[in-house]
């Protein structure tokens, strides 16, 4: 089932570089993406995209750890 909507969002994440030295550090990296717009309230759940939503919510551990 192909989405007929789409939104863009911004991300961010952290990625680790190896320095020249040897030690290791982090980078926040931001891009833009594309994601199918479900239409759901969470972003993180529009882009799992789970069939079973909103049942999936009760043991997802991302909405879990988001809400604690």
């Amino acid at each position: 089932m192909k989405p007929e909507k789409y939104k863009k969002v911004k991300t961010r994440a952290v990625r680790p570089v190896l320095k020249k030295d040897g030690t290791w550090t982090t980078i926040i990296e931001e891009s833009e993406e594309m994601i199918p717009d479900l239409g759901r309230e969470k972003t993180i759940c529009n882009v799992c995209g789970w069939s079973t939503y909103p049942k999936c919510k009760e043991w997802c551990h991302i909405i879990k750890r988001r809400e604690s």
